[in-house]
């Protein structure tokens, strides 16, 4: 007999505060699933969502996006009050959602930081997930810049020391817990017999901690814009191609250094699901490379 699935974005889960979280409701659709002799949950990428809300577009290949976190998690651990929640609606509201977890977090980590074995407990974490030390780094400095992409920074960690290292273990507070939020969850499905499919798209977002951090695994020119991006040539489904904006893998570097890059985005991956889809598989065949000056991906 073969397996059965569903595909449902953690975001598409009811949710209390804007939109689906790691909260109850990921262990009722469990219930759900196995009532219903389901084997396989897939979902879309968790990473933190970019331009467009699009998980595409990530800021990182090695986080979750705080909007996930559960708000009555952090209840239970006695980090926060009360939060108000939001009418249910048919729409996720990203930045409802946003706005109530920045908040939650901020009070959270309040009250984390005051025990220091925590705060040991956080240097921990850090140490043995590098790749999130970055991220913390790169959203922390983002932030600092009105959210523009990285190529327009013009204030930097050093302009801001004591705002920097407060922000930066704030964020990097927020990924440990949803790791913890996150793990449970799959634990729970894989207690009840069903497998989780994650997504891992092929490209990763220009305006992420993957290219500012390791530029050389692009294809960048001299001034660190992309010296051509990723999409797919004109089919029968558009006339025009799919211009997606992504920067393309510099292949001759990654093969040098046994793909690494990507090497090191499965091995995450697969620290938190089942079984792992790689989005667009078409580009370890052949990959359309696009002129950023053009506005279709026709040439």
């Amino acid at each position: 007999m073969g397996q059965h699935g569903v595909l449902l974005a953690v975001s598409s889960l009811p949710g209390k505060y804007g939109v689906g979280d790691f909260s109850t409701e990921a262990f009722e659709l469990i219930k759900i699933l196995k009532k219903n002799h389901v084997d396989l949950w897939q979902i879309l990428p968790l990473n933190p969502i970019g331009y467009g809300h699009s998980p595409y577009q990530p800021f990182s290949s090695y986080a979750f996006d705080e909007i996930y976190i559960s708000i009555e998690d952090l209840r239970k651990r006695n980090l926060i009050g009360k939060v108000n929640k939001v009418p249910q609606r048919s729409k996720t509201d990203y930045e409802k959602a946003k706005y109530i977890k920045e908040q939650a977090i901020y009070h959270a980590f309040e009250n984390f930081k005051k025990d220091k074995n925590n705060l040991r407990k956080l240097e921990k974490f850090l140490k043995e997930n590098p790749y999130v030390d970055e991220y913390s780094e790169f959203i922390t400095i983002k932030e600092f810049n009105n959210s523009v992409s990285w190529d327009q920074w013009t204030v930097r960690k050093e302009d801001r020391p004591d705002d920097f290292k407060y922000n930066k273990a704030k964020h990097a507070f927020a990924q440990m817990i949803m790791f913890e939020e996150w793990n449970k969850i799959r634990k729970f499905a894989n207690k009840n017999g069903i497998q989780i499919i994650g997504d891992v798209p092929f490209y990763v977002g220009y305006d992420s901690s993957d290219v500012y951090f390791h530029r050389e695994s692009f294809l960048l020119d001299k001034e660190n814009k992309p010296a051509c991006i990723a999409g797919v040539p004109p089919d029968y489904f558009s006339k025009t191609g799919q211009r997606w904006g992504n920067p393309i893998w510099n292949w001759d570097y990654l093969y040098e250094h046994d793909f690494k890059a990507m090497m090191d985005r499965l091995y995450f991956a697969s620290k938190f699901y089942d079984i792992v889809r790689i989005d667009h598989f078409r580009a370890f065949d052949s990959y359309w490379a696009i002129n950023p000056a053009c506005e279709t991906a026709v040439d």
